[in-house]
């Protein structure tokens, strides 16, 4: 039988038990791990342990791809229709707003923050669910060629804002490349990391203006800190930290922009300002993910538009329509009318596709297009590439 945690809270905040599995999930039930061995959950306010989870080896992770790569194959993948996909995605959208103490996290910031986005994001893509659809090539008229969007399957930063002197009366111009908000760093690992780059700044000549110490005695948090006299081949400037607050002095839009885009990451950024046609031209230039023009809007430009990232602040997008272009391959079809030849000097009666980077055979031609269910058989794969071309049988 797999871990389990149960807690019954008496908070101001709230009041009432919560339950819920700790082993891992495979082949849709909690297990133990392979070794049977657990980790230690740590709260980061006080440095307690909280309960153990189930840890997995390489071999659970080599029993879950095998299970979910057999379901896909199987009962999931191509089977399943876009509608039917959505209808889960609202069962698990309601399913999360009616147990929100089960979710985990803080309880104040997942009911005004975590809960609400992420229910958003599974009706907003329940929606998409049966709109994904593929296109037809315009080539000729003795040919049809088309896309089909198809499941991938089984896979196993600084953040820079601007502030100009008209944001604020008499503060200092300045970009700073952290915003800090109350609560404790998330584990000791990365308590440490930032409490050595704060070192690594002052080191390096930075002065720091406010905080930089450790805050109590317990857990794991670190006063708000602001590092003024930074140069632009400082440690906090050029690394991801999610920590400390560094500012960097600028002359006008030109220099803040070259200056913000001096590092090799790109999460997102913020302009300051109250001139909305300086805002839009800086944004247009920062090379980040997302901008937003003032942190009040942080909110509601994370909720279902936040695309992500630019340079080593990672790859692929999040939300929004963009993201779906990481779950699909991109298969193109061509029907020639006659038969002849099909391209590579595969020959063919009838039909010939390309594919790219996924596997084929006829069997699934047959089970996709039942008008052509005359019966074909695979006559040559063209070396180099995965193209299949396709005889009909006599």
């Amino acid at each position: 039988m797999s871990l389990h945690f149960s807690h019954k809270f008496e908070t101001p905040v709230y009041k009432g038990t919560t339950s819920f599995p700790t082993g891992l999930f495979i082949n849709g039930q909690f297990v133990d791990g392979s070794a049977g061995t657990a980790i230690d959950v740590i709260n980061p306010s006080d440095g307690s342990i909280i309960t153990k989870v189930s840890e997995a080896t390489p071999k659970d992770v080599d029993i879950a791809v095998d299970c979910a790569q057999k379901a896909f194959d199987a009962t999931w993948g191509l089977e399943v229709s876009g509608s039917f996909r959505a209808d889960l995605m609202h069962k698990l959208a309601n399913a999360m707003l009616s147990q929100p103490a089960s979710l985990g996290k803080t309880y104040g910031w997942a009911q005004k923050a975590d809960l609400p986005l992420s229910i958003d994001v599974m009706k907003y893509y329940a929606g998409w669910a049966d709109k994904i659809a593929g296109k037809v090539i315009e080539t000729d008229e003795g040919r049809l060629t088309y896309t089909r969007h198809e499941p991938i399957g089984v896979v196993a930063r600084p953040n820079h804002s601007m502030e100009f002197p008209d944001s604020h009366d008499g503060h200092e111009t300045r970009t700073c490349s952290h915003y800090s908000f109350q609560g404790p760093l998330v584990s000791k690992r990365q308590f440490d990391r930032v409490m050595n780059f704060i070192d690594i700044g002052k080191a390096q000549g930075a002065t720091v203006n406010l905080g930089g110490e450790r805050h109590g005695v317990k857990g794991y948090f670190v006063q708000p800190i602001i590092f003024t006299n930074t140069t632009p081949d400082m440690d906090i400037v050029q690394e991801e930290i999610f920590g400390p607050i560094s500012c960097i002095k600028f002359e006008d839009e030109e220099d803040v922009v070259q200056q913000a885009n001096d590092t090799f990451y790109g999460l997102a950024a913020a302009v300051f300002t109250k001139d909305i046609t300086r805002a839009l031209e800086t944004a247009h230039n920062l090379k980040a993910g997302t901008a937003w023009d003032c942190l009040s809007s942080l909110i509601s430009v994370t909720k279902l538009k936040r695309i992500l990232g630019f340079k080593q602040s990672g790859f692929g997008r999040e939300f929004s329509e963009y993201a779906l272009q990481n779950y699909t391959n991109v298969n193109v079809f061509a029907r020639r009318r006659g038969g002849s030849a099909a391209p590579c000097g595969v020959n063919h009666d009838e039909f010939w596709l390309c594919l790219s980077s996924t596997r084929f055979d006829g069997t699934t031609l047959i089970n996709e297009f039942p008008s052509l269910s005359r019966g074909f058989r695979t006559s040559g794969i063209v070396a180099g590439g995965s193209a299949f071309g396709l005889d009909a049988e006599s």
